[in-house]
């Protein structure tokens, strides 16, 4: 080992440091074919590593929300914003989230390769190469100066070994192979060259090339690297020149002082910085333990490449009881007795590698999010004083050792053995990485027990079925002649959905109640979307008995109780929502599209959704980060809205273009095709209407709404016959629902058909006071000159509160008022239809409307005496059911 005396020189003197080269430095100089040829080898094991998959589209979780829906980043990720040049994004990259210097580069190639996502993990392999680079060349640089006398080739092949031991380990691999890790590349990059320049201008008493040290450490740090750099920088310094002289060093108080802002900056944002749109906000344990628990699971996953992962949940055990944060603290104890130890004997190289390991790691490990244990990315930079230590007891043992060469070879064609091994590990892992569901069912395979990977499993399945995944992604899930991807990926998140909401403990995993319900209201959207309306419910309800007074708890519950047909709940459900809508442009958009969407689609409550509608589409498009979609979604909602309430109540053109609008965006949209059906049924365009309703029942076979649709062009087009046929098909398409069976009882009765009575009777068996099969016995007796017996099925149709989709009585209403129009419903039918006003869900100008038609019916002469009586004990109910408004 070499010697150096630190008092034989202070900073800023002329002397250099008493550290003799070793006796073979001039008789085996390294020269640059060596240099290249390792290089060379060095980088086929990085692309070895990163290459597979390396044309994965974007995944979901960071990539989408700070890369592809940052308008920052992706121009085209909101399309309301003005066009911006690149300055200004680059400039508000600045502003925004995390290490400003990673995101302005993403921006910059953003404009530059429009985005390709190929081209983003090129550029953070690219990154890891030159990292290799850097840790071998750093290594290499201190192995030889200090590095027990050994040769210098001897020397670059172990620090090249360690290097591409390294550059090909398992627990790097989430880092470069995906998940936003530039800022961990990049980070690492500029402090693995702030170190080198460190110890050479300590070593050569430069003080340009400290300066330049300083420079790299502010790139670092604007690139996310840890404050604790410090520490390794300390020990380098003392290593060279004592450590009186640390302490008098101004190089060393600026780099302390930039240090100590990048921490308190660090603190600062994460302090005001929040969980997300539906996160968990509550951590596990304390400070203290949850950064040794985050060094326990780093330290596991390098030895244990099994446990490599993209994510870390936070542990409910977290504290001083878990058997990780008490390797953490044994493993600080040991190094750190290792590192004195090692000093004590004149080795330095120990004391470095440990500093760097540790003063990187634990700062980083402080800064856990509460749904994290560990950040992967965290243990990349502080992993290259691992290989320092490692290098320098290798080579201690091996300077002792005369047969050099063979040593070298033997060092040389070993480390290439073995980063081949760890290829083996290391390429199925990055092909996993870069698979949304494969990576997800990963984790939820290491935390079996814990219901939170679980559900990020559903949503990256969810996410599956709507983009597109990789082909051996596909070989995974899918059969050949089997369902389409995207049914099958949407089929396996709804049973993911159900497995977490089946959970027996899941408070166990959850800090606080509002983590809890946190949990339960994105467990219920998924279960929503999904379409298990049920089990949404519950969820929901559960997240209700903890956060009352949360309006996403309103709001998620509302849609669960509307996909469950529960409207009346669900509209109570939104009413709560509104009265705790907080100010937000975005929140509130959000709910006046959905609720207006409700009450117009589900309800038919126009008189309420037309106004929360035009409002909803008077905000425009607010800012939505990270909810560019549903702010879209929403707006789309409200233009449909709007649109049908031109058509039904304004201007129906004015109408028809904000559906044709949406169509433009969303051609899929059945909704959109729904109401564009609608203007053409308005506007007697028959034949159209009867298309656009066709093809969307073609498409979807039960869409109540749409064979609503073409019941009402059948019965406008006075072919009745073609409404029978409409809710055969669709009593085809799914027995077991009542009100198609319904339907087509009524439509039975309205056309003559010859098999009314019989299903008619069945359809009593199954639903005895069914109001279609009231109202259809009604027409029948209608035709049969049986005018009380129809009074008497009104009066039980109206028992029934009546259904917000089908509205049963204000549809007879206008039917019996067309068929009369027609002749095909005798004169006395208006005594029906004024009983059905009387009972029905009418307002006063349509009841008097009735009252009326039923006065002049009643003053022609030659009315049989039985039926004016009855006609006059009607005319009493409507009567004083327009006295009682």
């Amino acid at each position: 080992m070499h010697g150096y005396h630190a008092d034989m020189a202070q900073p800023g003197s002329t002397q250099v440091p008493d550290v003799a080269p070793p006796r073979a430095t001039m008789a085996e100089p390294v020269r640059a074919p060596m240099v290249v040829g390792l290089g060379g080898v060095l980088a086929l094991i990085v692309i070895a590593a990163g290459a597979l998959e390396i044309d994965a589209p974007w995944l979901p979780g960071e990539e989408s929300t700070r890369l592809v829906n940052n308008p920052d980043v992706n121009p085209a990720a909101d399309p309301a914003l003005p066009p911006r040049g690149l300055g200004t994004r680059v400039v508000n990259t600045l502003r925004g989230w995390g290490p400003p210097l990673p995101m302005v580069l993403y921006a910059v190639e953003w404009a530059a390769t429009g985005g390709r996502p190929v081209v983003a993990r090129c550029v953070d392999v690219a990154l890891h190469l030159l990292c290799a680079w850097l840790a071998w060349g750093l290594v290499f640089t201190l192995l030889e100066r200090h590095g027990a006398g050994a040769a210098p080739r001897l020397s670059a092949v172990v620090a090249w070994a360690a290097a591409a031991a390294w550059s090909a380990a398992p627990v790097l691999a989430p880092t470069y192979a995906a998940n936003v890790g530039r800022p961990e590349l990049l980070a690492a990059a500029f402090v693995l060259g702030a170190a080198y320049l460190w110890y050479a201008g300590a070593a050569g008493n430069r003080r340009a090339t400290t300066l330049a040290a300083l420079t790299c450490l502010v790139i670092a740090l604007l690139c996310g690297a840890s404050a604790g750099w410090l520490l390794p920088a300390a020990v380098i310094l003392a290593a060279v020149w004592g450590w009186r002289a640390v302490a008098r060093s101004p190089a060393a108080w600026i780099a302390a002082c930039l240090c100590l802002a990048a921490a308190v900056a660090g603190v600062s944002l994460r302090a005001g910085g929040v969980a997300g749109v539906d996160g968990y906000a509550d951590a596990f344990g304390d400070p203290v333990t949850r950064t040794l628990l985050a060094g326990g699971v780093l330290i596991r996953a390098l030895f244990l490449p099994t446990h490599v992962s993209f994510w870390h949940p936070s542990d409910p055990n977290t504290g001083w009881s878990h058997p990780l944060v008490w390797g953490s603290v044994l493993g600080l104890a040991l190094s750190a007795a290792h590192a004195v130890w090692a000093w004590r004997r004149g080795q330095r190289l120990p004391a470095i590698g440990w500093a760097w390991f540790w003063g990187l790691l634990l700062p980083a490990a402080s800064m856990a999010r509460p749904d994290e244990a560990a950040d992967p990315a965290w243990i990349y930079a502080p992993s290259v004083g691992l290989l320092l230590v490692t290098a320098a007891v290798f080579q201690s043992k091996l300077s002792r050792r005369r047969d050099a060469d063979r040593l070298r070879r033997l060092v040389g064609w070993g480390a290439a053995a073995g980063a081949v091994g760890l290829l083996l590990l290391t390429t199925p892992l990055v092909r996993t990485l870069r698979c949304p569901t494969l990576r997800a069912m990963q984790v939820a395979g290491l935390h079996g027990d814990d219901p939170r990977p679980l559900l990020m499993a559903a949503a990256a399945l969810e996410f599956a079925s709507r983009t597109p995944v990789p082909t051996h992604e596909l070989s995974k899930f899918l059969t050949p002649g089997g369902e389409p991807a995207d049914r099958t990926f949407a089929d396996l998140a709804g049973v993911t959905y159900e497995r977490v909401a089946s959970h027996a403990e899941p408070e166990r995993y959850l800090a606080s109640a509002r983590d809890r319900a946190a949990f339960h209201r994105r467990v219920a959207a998924g279960l929503t979307r999904a379409g298990k309306a049920a089990i949404a419910v519950a969820q929901a309800e559960a997240a209700r008995a903890l956060a009352l007074e949360d309006y996403r708890t309103w709001h998620v519950l509302a849609k669960a109780y509307e996909a469950s047909a529960r409207l009346d709940e669900a509209d109570e459900a939104f009413r709560s929502a509104e009265r705790l809508l907080p100010a937000s442009a975005l929140e509130r958009l959000l709910h006046l599209a959905d609720y207006g969407h409700f009450l117009a689609f589900r309800l038919e409550r126009d008189a309420e959704a037309c106004p929360r509608l035009y409002a909803a589409l008077r905000l425009g498009r607010p800012p939505a980060p990270g909810a560019v979609a549903d702010r879209d979604a929403a707006v789309h909602r409200a233009m449909l809205g709007v649109a049908r309430c031109q058509i039904r109540y304004g201007q129906g053109g004015l109408g028809f273009e904000l559906v044709r609008q949406v169509l433009l965006a969303e051609p899929q949209s059945t909704t959109a095709w729904m109401v564009a059906a609608e203007y053409h049924l308005r506007s007697e365009h028959y034949e159209q209407a009867a298309a656009a309703y066709g093809e969307i029942v073609r498409t979807h076979p039960t869409n109540y709404p749409a064979l609503r649709g073409l019941h009402e062009v059948a019965l406008q087009r006075d072919r009745l016959g073609d409404a029978v046929e409409v809710w055969k098909q669709a009593q085809y398409a799914d027995y077991t629902r009542i009100d198609f069976h319904a339907y087509l009882v009524w439509a039975e009765a309205l056309a003559g058909h010859r098999s009314a009575e019989s299903e008619r009777k069945l359809l009593f068996s199954r639903d005895p006071d069914n109001p279609f099969g009231c109202l259809a016995a009604m027409i029948v007796s209608l035709r049969a000159g049986d005018l009380a017996g129809a009074v008497e099925w009104v009066e039980r149709a109206a028992r029934r509160p009546p259904d917000p989709e089908a509205r049963e009585l204000e549809r007879a209403a206008r039917t019996v008022r067309l068929l009369m129009r027609r002749g095909n419903l005798p004169a006395f039918a208006v005594v029906a239809e004024a009983e059905i006003y009387a009972r029905g869900p009418f307002g006063g100008a349509a009841r008097r409307e009735a009252l009326e038609a039923l006065d002049a019916w009643l003053v022609e002469s030659g009315v049989d005496p039985a039926k004016r009586a009855v006609a006059e004990a009607v005319r009493g109910r409507l009567s004083d059911a327009i006295v009682a408004e």
